[in-house]
């Protein structure tokens, strides 16, 4: 009778241990999805990311670049403002000991003129 006790507590001890590392991983994961729901549902963190060297920047500084690049009338200006940014943005990042990727980001990546579908362009 006592070793069925026995077996019987220990079973339980056992089994409530396996229940409470079940619950702290299902916790996690839902917690890791919960993060990922909230990076992907807000649109201001995919548009900063638009921008090269985006985490260097103040929200100040990404709202006066975006501004800047609408107010140029050419391609070609945008484009010289664009790696003028860049080197301005690698040498921040030198500055903090951090690496951004050499080439920014392509043309056509964010704001500007483009190919977007206007009237008639999905025919």
């Amino acid at each position: 009778m006592l070793k069925n006790m026995f077996l019987f507590i220990i079973f339980s001890v056992v089994i409530s241990f396996s229940m409470v590392v079940v619950m702290a991983e299902d916790q996690e994961r839902l917690q890791e999805r919960e993060q990922l729901n909230i990076q992907n549902s807000d649109p201001l963190q995919t548009r900063n990311q638009d921008i090269y060297g985006w985490q260097l920047m103040t929200p100040e500084e990404r709202v006066e670049h975006r501004a800047k690049m609408r107010s140029l009338n050419s391609r070609e200006e945008r484009e010289a403002y664009r790696m003028g940014h860049h080197t301005r943005m690698q040498q921040r990042a030198e500055e903090k000991g951090l690496t951004l990727p050499e080439m920014p980001m392509p043309r056509g990546k964010g704001m500007g003129p483009g190919g977007g579908m206007g009237p008639g362009g999905g025919r």
